[in-house]
Parts: structure tokens; sequence; C-alpha cells
């Protein structure tokens, strides 16, 4: 997949990661949300979610679910923030290591 025309920290793992080639096999697989203690990124879907809360509840509304009926019915990938992610990844999603075509 070509890069994004923007930084990306990912990126900078990738190469970290790309440097090990000649000596390790691996695959890419980023999770679409990140949970958990991360204070300062913006990426924590919790801290949005306490944000969210919060000012229902300060404004008087209730607290409903954010999205729509379909992603309340479907499987999202998340990863723990406290959490290794490739200990997570195996547990939850084990394709990406048992596939031959994700691996680079």
């Amino acid at each position: 997949m070509p890069r994004l025309p923007y930084p990306n920290f990912y990126y900078a793992l990738e190469d970290l990661v790309a440097s090990y080639t000649p000596k390790i096999t691996y695959s890419i697989h980023c999770s679409s949300i990140i949970i958990g203690v991360l204070a300062r990124s913006a990426l924590n879907a919790l801290m949005m979610l306490a944000t969210y809360a919060a000012v229902c509840r300060h404004v008087g509304l209730p607290f409903r679910y954010p999205k729509n009926k379909y992603m309340w019915h479907h499987l999202c990938d998340m990863t723990d923030a406290r959490t290794p992610y490739w200990t997570l990844n195996l547990r939850i999603e084990p394709w990406p290591n048992t596939e031959q075509y994700t691996s680079i």
C-alpha cells in the first residue's frame, strides 16, 4: 500500500522493522483504534468517548452511542495501549501470522 503524503508515526516503525528484513520475516497490521491510557494521543478512542460522555452530562443530554446501528453490531479491531500489540493481535486476529500473502 502506498504511503500517505503526510507524517505518520507508523512509517518510522515500519522503516525500523524493514531494516531487519534480511534477518526476519514480518507483516504489517495497524489497528484502526487504540484504546487505553495514552494521555496526549489523538488516536485514543477512550479519551474521545470519555470527553463525549462528560459533555453530554454537562449539557444534560443522554449518553448515546455516537455511531450508527451497523457499527454497534459489527466487530472492529482495537488495540489496548497497555498490552504489547503483537500479543493482543495474536490472540484476536491470528490471520496476519498464518497467511502467506501477509508476509513481506
